[in-house]
């Protein structure tokens, strides 16, 4: 809503006004509009143009400089792991997530998959003297053979209220689910939560001392087939997380744009998913509707981010 706005500058603390490289002066309120515009709609810098009445190069940089600033304050919690919400909330998640599992498990405190953010083809020019290219190089790692796209993997953390806590990436395409875990040192992390606190994953996780996932096999028990059914209305939530961010962001889904070499993919997927976690302090998104748990305030969310 239009009353959120500057609510919203005053837990960022932006300065009330900015300049760009080329001398362009605006201010913050017209920042921050900007980047709310830009990644709402999959459109291009000519419909900032015409919104704002600013020329389109200038529009670019003031979208760029939005997201430097996001990522200059929310960048570093979300890359690693929000340990400092979670520990202030850690018994609210575990009795949300042991209500809406029906006891299957008591511990479990958030969930964890990993998902393909789609990209165009990465292209390279080559060797203009040699006449060789590299490009198969480049776009062999960002293909997945399993989702037959080019895309870049990222790690999402979601815990009941409907916040991510973590966000990391961008990792190679074709890497696996296991291999973003291990690269993401998530494990270091959880040892610094108390005992019995628990990660819950698909099939594609291994078990861990901190890490859930269901039964395996065809011929499972009566026992077994019941607790997989319990937990997996818990673990569509983070299906639901990543749904989210790409609805609210609806540029983020725009792949002719999403061009790794141009534009900064990544931190700009990582700057939605802290938007979204500030959308959803101000109004409870679909997963924290699922189990019934209130996110915290604006003002209590991003005072952490001091």
């Amino acid at each position: 809503m239009k009353a959120d706005i500057p609510r919203l500058l005053r837990v960022l603390n932006w300065p009330p006004i900015m300049h760009t490289v080329t001398r362009v002066v605006y201010s913050s309120e017209i920042c921050l509009l900007m980047v709310l515009y830009r990644f709402a709609f999959p459109s291009t810098m000519n419909k900032l143009e015409v919104t704002f009445g600013i020329h389109h190069t200038a529009c670019s940089c003031i979208v760029q400089h939005g997201v430097e600033l996001i990522s200059a304050k929310f960048d570093n919690r979300l890359t690693e792991f929000d340990l400092e919400l979670v520990i202030q909330r850690l018994e609210m998640y575990k009795g949300a997530i042991s209500q809406k599992s029906k006891g299957a498990v008591t511990d479990c405190l958030s969930l964890i998959d990993a998902s393909l953010h789609h990209i165009t083809r990465p292209w390279s020019r080559g060797n203009r003297r040699t006449g060789i290219s590299n490009a198969n190089n480049i776009q062999r790692p960002a293909y997945s053979g399993h989702k037959r796209h080019h895309g870049l993997k990222f790690q999402s953390v979601i815990v009941p209220d409907g916040m991510v806590v973590q966000m990391y990436g961008p990792v190679e395409g074709r890497r696996h689910d296991t291999t973003v875990l291990k690269v993401s040192r998530l494990e270091e992390k959880l040892n610094l939560l108390p005992p019995n606190s628990y990660l819950y994953g698909d099939q594609a996780y291994p078990l861990r001392p901190w890490l859930l996932s269901p039964y395996r096999g065809a011929n499972k028990p009566i026992a077994q087939r019941a607790w997989n059914r319990k937990m997996r209305t818990v673990r569509i939530s983070v299906e639901h997380g990543f749904k989210i961010i790409t609805s609210l962001w609806s540029h983020l889904k725009f792949v002719p744009a999403q061009q790794v070499f141009k534009t900064p993919v990544a931190k700009q997927y990582v700057a939605c998913a802290a938007l979204t976690n500030l959308h959803n302090c101000l109004y409870p998104n679909q997963v924290a509707q699922h189990f019934g748990l209130q996110p915290p305030t604006l003002e209590e969310y991003c005072a952490m981010y001091i």
